[in-house]
């Protein structure tokens, strides 16, 4: 996606693209933390990682209402 913005793509769907991959591997990271690990761990890893995930849709909604 970086590589095609400008080009192929417009930048603001490629940096949209890019913003909800890494929001599904934090997700998918959280899914193996409970799965793999103790139920204390994944609680652990909720509290890191649900509000990095909030922020990240959060900003992501405000970035596409501007453009």
């Amino acid at each position: 996606m970086a590589s095609l913005a400008g080009s192929t793509v417009s930048p603001s769907v490629a940096a949209a693209t890019i913003s909800l991959a890494a929001i599904t591997n934090t997700l998918v990271k959280l899914c193996i933390a409970y799965v793999l690990g103790t139920k204390e761990f994944g609680n652990r890893m909720a509290l890191i990682l649900l509000p990095t995930t909030a922020v990240g849709l959060a900003i992501l909604l405000l970035f596409q209402k501007l453009l």
